[in-house]
């Protein structure tokens, strides 16, 4: 039974990737299970990844028209300058209009507007950090947040914000996925939520070498990259299914016996808890999948792999990495850190 005190509506903001978006719908999710009667909707960017996600869940969903301006240079700054007033006044409405009790961003820069204006407003707000260095977004609302939940003990703010550790909130599907069938040679590829050209370029040019060895795929790639994906595994006469978005990750998991991915800390989460063997690609410019690869090698049973190099290292890595055991799973198994960060925003 929900407290007098605990919010009746929640507003979330997030955009731009799965990376932020699964993460808060899966806090939305346990929010629901502490009060079925809490009202929560959602607003993002307008990116189509958002209604994918959101939208399909039945949550209402509000446009903010703003942009990010990390790595866009001059464009991106007057873009978001052009924007900004705009956004203003429709992040402004919305938190009129809904009057949720608490706000959380789950990171992006759509989450500035509402948080900021929530906490002008006398609202309660929580942000969630993914990364060991924080983004610009959640640098900047650690001025202005009642509470910071950070999936990294490492991670540090510069404002003066409640920080607490709780992981990075997962599909809590996950920690019933079994282990692999050692019988089968079955490969998991993703690159992130909207594939990875570069990983799906590569790929086209391996699958002979998959057809010989018997390596059946399930390979989640860009849109513009299935055509290309399903005629070179066709003419290979690989076992392959070929998709822009995988829906059930859980199932996609119980098949594989080894996963290639870009090393998203979500991703990189979501394998410690699996208990798959991985081949790691980080993106390029991307220090922080740098960062996590090379975290998960360290620990866990995979390699990590230069998006560049891999027609030439890929196929000799996975023979060495397939149906091999998994050392030391990590005690995030036992760690539903959506619930944990249900709990804390209930309580601010």
């Amino acid at each position: 039974m929900p407290s007098k005190s605990s919010p009746k509506k929640v507003l979330i903001a997030a955009s731009g990737t799965g990376g932020h978006l699964f993460p808060a719908v899966y806090i939305a999710e346990e929010l629901k299970k502490l009060n079925p009667e809490m009202e929560i909707e959602f607003c993002g960017a307008g990116r189509p990844l958002e209604e994918k996600i959101v939208g399909s869940r039945g949550y209402g969903l509000h446009v903010i028209p703003i942009v990010g301006v990390a790595r866009r240079g001059l464009k991106g700054l007057l873009q978001f300058a052009f924007k900004l007033p705009v956004a203003f006044f429709k992040t402004l409405k919305l938190l009129l209009a809904f009057k949720p009790d608490l706000v959380i961003g789950v990171g992006g820069y759509v989450t500035v507007l509402p948080v900021v204006l929530a906490r002008i407003l006398g609202k309660k707000t929580l942000i969630h950090e993914a990364e060991v260095q924080p983004g610009m977004a959640n640098q900047f609302l650690s001025k202005w947040a009642d509470c910071a939940t950070v999936a990294s003990a490492e991670t540090k703010f510069k404002g003066s914000v409640k920080v607490v550790h709780t992981g990075q909130p997962i599909n809590p599907k996950l920690f019933d996925v079994p282990k692999a069938n050692p019988q089968t040679k079955n490969l998991l590829i993703l690159g992130g939520s909207q594939g990875a050209r570069g990983i799906d370029l590569a790929l086209a040019q391996l699958a002979d070498q998959f057809a010989e060895k018997k390596i059946r795929i399930l390979h989640q790639c860009r849109a513009e990259s299935i055509e290309k994906l399903e005629l070179a595994y066709k003419q290979a006469g690989v076992e392959a299914e070929v998709k822009n978005f995988i829906d059930d990750m859980p199932a996609a998991y119980a098949w594989a016996n080894l996963v290639l991915t870009r090393s998203g800390l979500n991703t990189v989460a979501e394998l410690e808890v699996v208990g798959r063997p991985a081949i790691l690609v980080p993106l390029v410019g991307a220090p922080e999948q740098l960062e996590n690869a090379e975290n998960f090698v360290e620990n866990y049973t995979g390699a990590l792999l230069d998006e560049n190099k891999l027609e030439g290292e890929l196929v000799n890595a996975m023979e060495q990495l397939f149906n091999q055991p998994v050392i030391n799973i990590s005690d995030v198994q036992g760690l539903n850190s959506a619930a944990e960060i249900a709990k804390i925003s209930t309580n601010i």
